[in-house]
């Protein structure tokens, strides 16, 4: 919230943590429960195609694949002031997981 007011950004704070930090930490949770998992089906019909299913859902729409030709890795995006900021006070918290937090807006 403090970066917020500090940038002068007009957002609501709480969405913005909602949007860039619980949503990143969702998908990456849940990529590192569902990817340890042998291939399993997602409906429980065994089928084939439910197994597909399965393997999308958890390697492709869960875990983030970056475009290298215009990132939106928060990592990759610190020329712009609020998102430099944002990434030296998260790395404190967890390195690991600041990497791989998406921004899906810009400054």
């Amino acid at each position: 919230f403090e970066l917020v007011r500090k940038h002068g950004l007009k957002i609501d704070a709480e969405v913005l943590f909602m949007n860039l930090i619980m949503h990143g930490i969702d998908h990456e949770g849940a990529y590192e429960s569902l990817s340890e998992l042998p291939l399993y089906s997602i409906d429980g019909s065994g089928s084939f195609k439910s197994c597909w299913q399965a393997y999308i859902f958890t390697h492709a729409w869960l875990r983030h694949t970056d475009n290298p030709l215009n990132s939106d890795l928060l990592k990759n995006n610190l020329d712009k002031p609020f998102y430099r900021d944002l990434y030296h006070r998260l790395a404190v918290v967890n390195p690991r997981m600041t990497d791989r937090i998406v921004v899906s807006c810009c400054f």
